[in-house]
């Protein structure tokens, strides 16, 4: 008898591997991560620059320094 016979070959075993790492990855908790299907998320709108930080605990002065660094945040943003 073939002592070969009825074995699968490290080849076959690897397309059968990766053939499935879907399912294995969606059987190990993948699933959650996987996009859904249906209408885009809205977008809120843009708040008002100098209400960005509404309630928020922070002087006028520290404030202004805050919207100003980010004010240069997307400044370079948006050159880069």
């Amino acid at each position: 008898m073939n002592p070969r016979a009825g074995r699968i070959g490290p080849w076959r075993l690897f397309d059968i591997v990766y053939a499935t790492l879907p399912l294995r990855a969606a059987m190990i908790g993948g699933a959650p991560a996987l996009p859904e299907f249906g209408p885009p998320d809205a977008v809120p709108a843009a708040a008002d620059p100098d209400e960005e930080l509404p309630g928020s605990n922070l002087g006028d002065g520290e404030h202004r320094e805050a919207m100003a660094r980010e004010r240069a945040r997307r400044h370079l943003r948006a050159r880069g």
